[in-house]
């Protein structure tokens, strides 16, 4: 069943976010010759007015075949209808649409289980609730109640934590040493920590308890409230571990393909509810890695279209193609990164 469950939810996020070029697309009659769920062999095809509508064997992404991309021709060579003959403004909507239709879709997901749930929890403040014996924190010297209130890395980058959720975040990304600033009484100290790698949870860890959230009963119209906040809150939470990796930092906690089957299956063990908040949670790290400015992703075709518009010309074809197959490469070199880093915890 894991496998059935991963392929529902890689393919209504796919569907959502290609869903969102579509419209897009076609509110700017902008012609869409295929809307296709998959890749490979069509298994079934409906012919739409204009469009075909595909479902392909191998359900593990999707597209959108509009005209002015590839191949794609507009209708009787109509310019208008093609991405290369209309505003760039829009041509940066129906790009952006796609992120926009996950960050939706997730948006929409919490509110169901806010409301469902009835209750939150908040998120505890930065103060320890207990050490582990034997731990990087108890050879430190870190003590229960002491509060976080900065964290400095190796390579002097400080954060300050608004909760203890921020802290896990950091401490589990880094392996280096770093310094703790805490407060404890009337003192505040800084204390040299250096994470230690947990086998059997697979990520490094200080070895601290953090205390329990506070649980707060909501109504129906605060789940929209908290469901929007925690939309902003796991936006930024996606581009501060993207700023670590960028900086080479916390490459071992990145995962692949197999490594969001590992989760699927972990999370299809709590139950529906678990497997609908990870869709909400993909969803975002989908819409968010986008946005990264590679050529081919929506983020650097964007940006490609910024440059075009500023400059009042195309880029040159030759140079369009060397970034669209560089950045290819990239995309090929990272997920085959990701999928060594997940074989590697499988023989943990």
């Amino acid at each position: 069943m894991t496998i059935v469950y991963f392929i529902i939810i890689l393919g209504v996020i796919v569907f959502v976010h290609e869903l969102g070029h579509l419209l897009v697309a076609k509110a700017f009659n902008v012609y869409c010759r295929e809307f296709s769920l998959g890749f490979g062999p069509a298994v079934k095809q409906i012919q739409g007015k204009e469009t075909i509508y595909s479902i392909r064997a191998i359900p593990l992404g999707g597209f959108v075949a509009m005209a002015g991309e590839s191949d794609v021709e507009s209708l009787d060579g109509d310019p208008s209808r093609s991405l290369k003959g209309i505003h760039p403004f829009k041509r940066i909507l129906i790009m952006l649409a796609g992120v926009f239709a996950n960050l939706v879709l997730a948006f929409i997901i919490f509110v169901m289980i806010f409301a469902y749930v009835g209750k939150v929890n908040v998120a505890p403040q930065a103060v320890i609730a207990g050490v582990i014996e034997d731990s990087a924190a108890a050879d430190g010297g870190l003590l229960a109640d002491d509060r976080i209130v900065a964290i400095t890395l190796a390579d002097g980058k400080t954060i300050v934590p608004k909760d203890f959720y921020e802290v896990i975040n950091v401490t589990q990304m880094v392996s280096d040493t770093m310094v703790l600033t805490v407060e404890r009484d009337t003192q505040t100290l800084d204390i040299e920590i250096t994470p230690r790698y947990d086998q059997a949870e697979g990520r490094y860890m200080i070895g601290i308890y953090l205390p329990p959230p506070e649980v707060k009963e909501i109504s129906f119209l605060q789940s929209f409230y908290y469901g929007w906040t925690t939309l902003l809150d796991s936006m930024v939470n996606v581009l501060f571990v993207l700023s670590f990796i960028i900086r080479g930092i916390g490459l071992q906690n990145v995962s692949g393909p197999l490594g969001i089957y590992e989760v699927t299956a972990q999370q299809a063990q709590l139950g529906f509810q678990a497997l609908v908040v990870l869709t909400a949670v993909l969803s975002i790290n989908v819409g968010m890695f986008n946005l990264v400015p590679l050529p081919v992703l929506d983020g650097g075709r964007v940006l490609i279209t910024l440059v075009e518009w500023i400059i009042r010309r195309p880029l040159p074809a030759k140079l369009e193609n060397a970034l669209m197959i560089v950045s290819t490469l990239l995309i090929f070199g990272l997920i085959i990164l990701v999928t060594l880093v997940d074989i590697g915890k499988l023989f943990r």
